[in-house]
């Protein structure tokens, strides 16, 4: 073996002969190269040589050809190590340190990507989640039959669909040009950097244990697929999951943006919102995040739920504590978090009619809740531009702490609104 690296390494790329790694491998002898491989990618980090970005860490990737002198360097190196005569336990090892080099440089490259072509540039909005083909090709033939498909599957559009404090969604098409939307989340500010990527996981663990729940309900958006798992992190960089796409408008844009809203609408979707909550608490869950953002409506006025990420079983935390501050019940402001309960939904539905029929929140921010929740009034002066029987559910569930208000009393009031 030790002949055969010595003639190999000639038709390797000519600047490996200066790698650090190579350099104390030629020198060993061949019976202990395995345990010196083993080491030396354990302990020298960043001295294994990757893609480009420890070398052109000035803002930009690299052009092409220039990566690819880089890959074949990469891939020279890796034929080298790879034909050590390791056991069978000790390649497992080298494998995993390899396919783990590939994954951290992989996040770095991305990170740099974004901050040579930022969102708000004119480019279509790729370099959040994905890098230039050349890139994921050289991963592709590194990895060998360890590589598993991840968003280089999908052809991203300029589409953003929307986005908030844990993700982007993007409007994505599949092999055969069909319409996705694709739910990747990012690292949040709303947490320190050290829970972010946890916060991540967390959210989307939630949603793929609660996937066979929600298919059960028809308005809630098909989900497709999950961020595959690492072959050896379970934990993906930037996991994401696939949703079937919606063609319509976010309900928030058409029911708070400006021009009024028509009474047959705003019946329709307080129904329909309450049908969802009705499904979820018979089932012992609250939807937790509520707010009017959470729904689509398209041209014919037909509902769909496209934001159930923090969908949360009564009794349980959520996966972490987010919400909206208009729409924020006692219980979620709390600097202690307590056991969910169905009075979470019950505050915030009452605040987003409230809303809807008012035409402003009546929290803006957590000063306006704090002093709410000192006095604890409703005015009439609100109330009185609500549906009388649903101005009345609305009234007591803000206004008593412990009353015995249900999902079915909002229905029951919904269904007696003259519109």
């Amino acid at each position: 073996m030790f002949l055969i690296l010595i003639m190999s390494l000639g038709n390797l790329h000519p600047q490996l002969k200066e790698n650090y790694i190579i350099r104390e491998l030629e020198s060993s002898a061949a019976e202990e190269r395995p345990k010196i491989a083993l080491r030396l990618l354990r302990n020298l980090g960043d001295r294994v040589p990757m893609a480009c970005v420890g070398l052109y860490g000035y803002g930009k990737l690299p052009p092409k050809e220039d990566f690819e002198d880089y890959a074949k360097y990469t891939n020279d190196f890796f034929k080298y190590i790879s034909s050590i005569d390791f056991s069978p336990e000790d390649r497992k090892i080298l494998e995993e340190q390899f396919i783990k080099k590939i994954d951290e440089n992989e996040k770095k490259s991305r990170w740099l990507y974004t901050q040579y072509n930022p969102l708000s540039s004119k480019i279509p909005r790729l370099p959040h989640h994905q890098l230039p083909p050349y890139i994921y090709d050289w991963k592709k033939s590194i990895l060998g039959e360890y590589y598993y498909g991840d968003l280089e599957d999908f052809s991203f559009t300029k589409k953003l669909l929307g986005k908030g404090g844990f993700s982007f969604v993007y409007l994505v098409l599949g092999p055969k040009g069909e319409k996705y939307a694709l739910k990747i989340f990012h690292p949040s500010w709303k947490f320190p950097m050290e829970r972010r990527a946890f916060s991540n996981e967390m959210i989307v663990n939630n949603v793929k244990e609660k996937q066979g729940m929600l298919s059960e309900f028809p308005k809630f958006s098909n989900i497709e697929a999950f961020s595959p798992k690492k072959h050896i992190f379970e934990k993906a960089d930037e996991p994401w999951y696939l949703m079937d796409f919606i063609n319509g408008k976010p309900a928030k844009r058409q029911l708070l943006g400006k021009g009024s809203v028509d009474n047959h609408l705003k019946k329709s979707v307080v129904k329909e919102y309450a049908e969802m909550l009705r499904f979820l608490h018979s089932r012992d869950f609250v939807f937790y995040d509520n707010n009017w953002g959470a729904m689509m409506i398209n041209g014919n006025r037909e509902f769909a739920f496209i934001d159930f990420d923090m969908i949360t079983k009564v009794g349980e935390e959520p996966p972490v504590r987010c919400f909206s501050i208009n729409y924020v019940s006692r219980n979620q402001l709390k600097k202690e978090s307590e056991p969910t309960t169905k009075n979470i939904d019950l505050e915030g539905f009452a605040k987003m009619i409230d809303h809807l029929y008012v035409g402003k929140p009546l929290i803006d921010n957590t000063e306006e809740f704090r002093r709410f929740e000192e006095k604890r009034e409703y005015t009439q002066e609100r109330k009185q531009k609500l549906p009388k029987d649903l101005g009345n559910v609305v009234e007591r569930v803000l206004t008593e702490p412990k009353c015995n208000i249900n999902i079915d009393d909002f229905c029951s009031a919904i269904e007696n609104i003259d519109a």
